[in-house]
């Protein structure tokens, strides 16, 4: 009988060829795993940490206030999946490729800033809106302007992340977010320590994308200049194309993040943010069913990109067929988690 490690090495083989894309997918989903078990580390067991740190209705008002926050998020994934493909299908074309990549950045940065600067202009009204705690409203505010900056850099490293997943670097794609991930948490622990109260999650989640950031982008101009690509410049052609792709993913996302982070945020202003911190933490286990499954996804697609670059579908469609198959698999046992959690819990 094979083992355990044989079988998943057949696996890997069937999904993915020999050489860069096997090894990528899977040094992505190593990354991406380790980043999501931070993630559980820092939404779930340091919970009573942070209450022994600030009180549940301080607690309460930032996880309502985080709603504002996500609406940066909404370009992270999907829009720069598609980015990512666009770029695997021109690496072989420099000046494609470079402007491509200029396009992409230009319209994530342009987004990045003119969100960032809505959620700085309406911070004082959502300090209200959320019903915080008057001892606390200050370093409220100050935790959602950090919080913002933060945000921003993450998506403008997601831009630069479509650059390296088309080179087939995962990583260091994904080895810096969880290196961001990592100081981020150790960033707010020490500032609670130090009596921050609630500024310290947002000094925490400007500290994770200032070092995403600038990990990524050091690697892109190292690797940029290694390969001789021409200077990046938008083009207003490619600018357009990307923008009709990512008006729908926006708004799908947007009316997705409402619809799931929303809720605190009106148990906060109308129970109040104590209740809004209770409901935000025994609703993370179901939330973590889909973070479960992204990093399978991530991970595959940009093998799967650069098979589509090559025109190969039949592979590529062996592989989303097989991916599928995987999906459903892990679907199905986290389904099973939460049904056995919740019989525990009743």
């Amino acid at each position: 009988m094979a083992s355990g490690t044989q079988l998943a090495r057949n696996l890997a083989t069937r999904l993915w060829p020999v050489g860069a894309r096997r090894q990528a997918a899977t040094i992505n989903l190593a990354l991406s795993y380790s980043k999501y078990s931070v993630l559980a580390l820092t939404q779930v067991i340091l919970v009573p940490f942070y209450l022994r740190s600030v009180s549940l209705s301080e607690y309460g008002a930032w996880l309502a206030s985080g709603n504002v926050i996500a609406l940066l998020t909404i370009v992270d994934f999907g829009y720069h999946l598609f980015v990512t493909q666009r770029l695997a299908c021109a690496t072989r074309d420099l000046r494609r490729f470079s402007s491509e990549a200029g396009s992409a950045m230009f319209l994530t940065s342009a987004f990045a800033m003119a969100v960032s600067g809505l959620i700085w202009w309406l911070t004082p009204r959502i300090v209200a809106w959320v019903n915080c705690p008057a001892s606390a409203r200050v370093a409220l505010q100050i935790a959602i302007w950090t919080a913002t900056v933060g945000t921003a850099e993450r998506i403008l490293a997601f831009g630069l992340w479509s650059v390296l997943q088309a080179w087939q670097m995962a990583l260091w794609s994904e080895g810096a977010f969880l290196l961001g991930s990592v100081t981020g948490l150790c960033a707010t622990v020490v500032c609670l320590r130090a009596g921050m109260g609630v500024a310290a999650f947002g000094v925490g989640e400007a500290c994770a994308g200032t070092i995403c950031l600038a990990v990524v982008l050091r690697k892109v101009v190292m690797e940029w200049a290694r390969r001789g690509l021409p200077l990046p410049a938008a083009r207003a052609g490619a600018v357009i194309e990307l923008a009709k792709v990512a008006v729908p993913v926006m708004v799908s996302r947007a009316t997705t993040t409402v619809a799931n982070t929303g809720q605190p945020a009106l148990i906060s202003m109308i129970i109040g943010p104590g209740y809004a911190a209770m409901f935000s933490l025994t609703s993370r286990l179901y939330n973590g069913c889909t973070s479960f499954l992204m990093p399978v996804v991530v991970s595959a697609f940009a093998g799967l990109a650069d098979l589509g670059g090559e025109g190969d579908i039949q592979r590529v469609r062996e592989a989303v067929r097989k991916l599928c198959k995987m999906c459903t698999h892990l679907a199905a046992l986290m389904f099973a988690i939460c049904c056995r959690s919740e019989e525990r819990r009743v």
